[in-house]
C-alpha cells in the first residue's frame, strides 16, 4: 500500500504524503481484510461442493473463481470498491483451493506416503510465507521513526 501509484489510484489527495496522496486506514484495511473474508468463505463452501461434484471439478471451478477475481482487481484501475470485491472473490478461490489441494494430493498419494505429502505441502506453504515476509523484515523500511 506504499506504492506511489497505488497511493495515486485508491487514495485521496493529501499534502503531507511525499507522492501527494494517501490511503485512509479503513480503505486499507477493507482492501486488506476482504481476501481473508473470501479465503473463509471459500473454504466453508467448497467442502459440500467437492463432495457432490468431485474434486477436480472443485479444483477446476476455484481456479476459474480465482481467475475471474484477478481480471475484476486488475480492470478496477480507480475504483476502489472494485478492487476489495476483486480480492474477496480472489480471496474464495484462494481459500478453496487451500482447502482441495491437500484433500486432492492425499486422494492420489499412495497409502504409505499419504502423510508425508499432505505435510510438506504445509511445511512449502510455511517456508512460502517465510521467504516472502524476510526481505520486508530484513530492510529498513519496516522500522520507522514512530517506534
Amino acid at each position: 500500500m506504499q506504492n506511489d501509484v497505488y497511493q495515486r489510484r485508491f487514495g485521496e489527495p493529501d499534502a503531507a504524503s511525499p507522492s501527494g496522496y494517501s490511503i485512509p486506514s479503513t480503505r486499507q484495511s477493507l482492501i486488506t481484510s476482504f481476501m481473508s473474508l473470501g479465503a473463509l468463505f471459500g473454504a466453508l463452501i467448497i467442502g459440500p461442493v467437492a463432495r457432490r461434484t468431485g474434486i477436480k471439478k472443485s479444483f477446476m471451478f476455484s481456479l476459474f473463481i480465482y481467475m475471474v477475481g484477478l481480471a475484476i482487481e486488475t480492470s478496477g484501475q480507480n475504483q476502489w470498491g472494485q478492487e476489495v470485491a476483486g480480492r474477496f472473490v480472489t480471496g474464495f478461490g484462494v481459500g478453496s483451493l487451500s482447502l482441495l489441494a491437500p484433500l486432492y494430493q492425499a486422494e492420489c498419494s499412495p497409502k504409505h506416503l499419504r502423510g508425508l505429502i499432505t505435510g510438506t505441502y504445509q511445511l512449502m506453504a510455511t517456508v512460502g510465507m517465510c521467504v516472502a515476509l524476510s526481505p520486508y523484515s530484513l530492510s529498513r523500511s519496516c522500522f520507522c521513526s514512530a517506534y
